[in-house]
């Protein structure tokens, strides 16, 4: 069966395509949804019939037995009319047998027996000894999932690659017997499910998603949805998927990242993809075993990638979702524990350079929850005693623009430059960025959302609203269009100036800001728009990065704020 119309925005699409040449749809599996519900539709209808059939036949059995009372009736009446009218006894006539009620006694009950063996070999009516007894009523608990990039992962993996707890991510399912029941968590609060059963194949629907299900086993059953995602459930809420295996790295690991799925689609994202590209590599140490000079200066854990990496295995999950420029710099963090040095020749030449004309030196670089680059920095200022100071106060973009600014006015001031860095890093959480995109293709690239969720995203025509307030990019909301996503975005900073800033707005003490990536038409209108809303705050736009619009794509807006330095700053 082909559908060329697509049943999603009724485009008409060519003979012999896959997608819808619109919206994306796919037409193979729309087809072989309708087709399915020909097909049960069908089946209702033979079961209608065969059960119209079997009323017609009790109704003809019930009109027989009583014509045939009625003729027997009549034959007494006869008798006894016939022995009113003769005074003498008369010679009893032999009457003529009737095998209409023999032929009925037979015919009806075979007809009967047909209709039940058609039934059950149908799957209609099952018998107690034809049941599996295995029953879907009741609790259900999520405890693995496979996906066609990621294969099969436990829910314990799941939560790893999302810093988050099992608990936090689990999906429950309750099953009435009634058809209703309820999805509940993966972030996306409760839900209601409808479910129907044929030949032991279960079909449940659930916010528009159609999952068809069965059992592997008396204890597991698992459902596949449209998006080739298969969940696996056990009404054991504390199931593991045997015989998994912890696998500890060689000195380089070099593992293929693994994509996690975005808190837009329920979870909280990974660590970003670096800025650096996949093609850097990190130099080797030095040949010499030069050890690191010993400081009284005390290393937090938070310093560290792994904090534990010099006591405890890595697994496969720890590495997960990290780029090459992050493993590298974790497979030089454990060879520095053991006293090697490492130099990034890049960001020394840099700095020696730098240091030819000025005494000191403030790095501001990317916040390092979004690039590698400023802990590779922190790292490397360690070899020019104290005269290169590496900023980590959580900026990009127009609010790292505006930390430069700052700082410049602090060193006409006089303040050191280990004075500026305490300064900034201070005052890192007095910003907020608000960003929406067009399109779902390079978050998906990057695997911070898996292919699946970018198709959802696609046909539906969801616009995410992404937020920075602090080191991580995260999901702030979900909206249907891009004029949609943009009233979100003023909302959203009109709520952090009525709380979070209020003091500074009121003085007009906050720096107003927006970004874009490549659509300069669009941005001075969107710009347009920002400085109606704020028309007595300074305003300053930039075009993103291509360290960040890689990741984001064309199309993408920001609107972003930056709270001035303290007055006596």
């Amino acid at each position: 069966m082909e559908i060329t119309f697509c049943p999603n925005c009724g485009h008409q699409n060519q003979p012999g395509s896959r997608f819808c040449e619109q919206c994306g749809c796919d037409l193979m599996k729309a087809a072989q949804a309708q087709q399915e519900a020909q097909m049960a539709q069908k089946m209702q209808q033979q079961k209608q019939a065969q059960a119209k059939q079997q009323v017609q036949a009790q109704q003809e059995a019930q009109a027989q037995q009583e014509a045939q009372a009625q003729q027997r009736v009549q034959a007494a009446k006869q008798n006894m009319a016939a022995q009113t009218s003769f005074n003498k006894p008369q010679k009893p006539q032999k009457q003529k047998k009737s095998h209409l009620g023999l032929i009925l006694g037979i015919t009806i009950p075979v007809i009967l027996i047909g209709i039940a063996v058609i039934l059950i070999l149908t799957g209609v009516i099952k018998l107690p000894f034809m049941d599996s007894g295995k029953k879907l009523e009741g609790t259900w608990y999520e405890f693995a999932a496979t996906t066609p990039e990621d294969g099969l992962r436990s829910l314990h993996d799941l939560a790893v690659l999302q810093d988050k707890e099992a608990d936090d991510i689990r999906l429950t399912m309750t099953i009435n017997a009634d058809g209703s029941g309820q999805m509940i968590g993966g972030g996306e609060g409760s839900k209601v499910l409808n479910w129907t059963e044929s030949n032991d194949r279960y079909t449940i629907t659930c916010d528009g998603m159609i999952y068809t299900g069965n059992f592997e086993t008396d204890d597991q059953f698992v459902m596949t949805g449209s998006d080739d995602v298969k969940l696996h459930f056990s009404q054991n809420i504390s199931h593991q998927i045997p015989n998994q295996i912890e696998v500890t790295p060689s000195p380089s690991p070099s593992p293929t990242p693994t994509p996690t799925q975005d808190s837009f689609w329920g979870t909280e994202p990974t660590e970003a993809p670096s800025d650096v590209g996949d093609s850097e590599e990190f130099e080797d140490f030095d040949d010499a075993d030069e050890d690191i000079e010993d400081d009284d200066t005390a290393i937090d854990d938070d310093t560290y990638i792994f904090p534990n990496s010099d006591t405890e295995y890595l697994t496969n999950s720890d590495l997960s979702g990290m780029s090459k420029s992050e493993i590298n710099l974790a497979k030089n963090e454990l060879y520095a524990r053991h006293g090697r040095k490492f130099k990034s020749k890049e960001l020394q030449e840099y700095f020696d350079k730098l240091l030819k004309d000025y005494d000191e030196i403030v790095f501001i670089p990317m916040s390092s929850g979004l690039s590698g680059t400023c802990q590779t920095a922190t790292m490397l200022a360690d070899e020019y005693d104290r005269k290169v100071h590496v900023v980590n106060n959580q900026r990009i973009s127009v609010t790292q623009r505006q930390s430069v600014i700052d700082a410049l006015n602090l060193a006409k001031k006089g303040y050191s430059a280990l004075e500026i860095k305490e300064i900034l890093e201070r005052e890192k959480m007095e910003s907020s960025i608000y960003i929406t995109l067009d399109t779902l293709k390079y978050l998906k690239k990057g695997g911070r959302i898996t292919p699946a969720a970018a198709a959802i995203g696609t046909v539906l025509r969801l616009n995410p609203v992404l937020q920075i307030q602090g080191e991580k990019l995260d999901a702030y909301a979900k909206a249907r269009g891009k004029a949609s996503a943009k009233k979100i975005m003023l909302k959203a900073m009109a709520d952090d100036m009525e709380k979070r800033f209020a003091d500074s707005f009121k003085k007009g003490r906050v720096h107003m800001e927006a970004a874009y990536a490549g659509n300069r038409e669009e941005a001075e209108e969107w710009a347009e728009i920002v400085k109606e809303e704020y028309p007595q705050l300074d305003f300053h736009m930039d075009p993103l990065s291509l360290s960040v619009a890689c990741h984001i794509g064309y199309g993408a807006l920001a609107i972003a704020c930056s709270v001035y330095l303290p007055e006596d700053k």
